[in-house]
């Protein structure tokens, strides 16, 4: 390096046609290194263009983490109204109030003949889980319920 450095000294007195050859590569890499400070500002995550992104990736994480608990919450409920089925501590003419706060809100609710029905779907195996539907006066007391087995994939006799 040290008789690169001489050479270009000794050429650069002179004036020599060669002056530029040495310059060349030089002036290219300090444009190089001043052009990508000026890249990394405008473009990419540390741009302030770009903040509102960042800040919906970051409220789309906590969203996840939200949504996993609501999942992990119904699911809960879900297995809550099973065991009630399946223990017999389901009872005729609760109201429908204690039955939305024991098992939270319906899937679906739908209304035929005078009575209404509570539909419960699994939160996540929606089509393997069975389906609970609680019917109940318009008073509000518990008739009877049901429950619908998802269909198998046997074949038919």
């Amino acid at each position: 390096m040290f008789m690169y450095s001489r050479a270009y000294i000794l050429l650069a007195k002179r004036g020599s046609p060669l002056d530029n050859n040495i310059l060349m590569p030089v002036k290219r890499f300090f444009m190089f290194l001043s052009f990508v400070p000026l890249v990394c500002w405008t473009a990419g995550c540390t741009s302030s263009f770009n903040y509102a992104g960042l800040c919906n990736l970051r409220r789309l994480a906590q969203d996840q983490g939200q949504k996993g608990k609501y999942v992990r919450r119904q699911q809960a409920l879900f297995e809550r109204l099973r065991d009630d089925v399946e223990e017999k501590r389901l009872k005729e003419g609760i109201s429908k109030k204690s039955i939305l706060a024991r098992y939270g809100a319906p899937s679906r609710e739908h209304t035929a003949g005078g009575e209404t029905c509570l539909v419960y779907h699994h939160p996540v195996d929606y089509f393997t889980a069975p389906v609970y539907s609680l019917c109940v006066d318009e008073k509000g007391a518990l008739l009877r319920w049901e429950i619908m087995l998802p269909l198998t994939d046997q074949p038919r006799e």
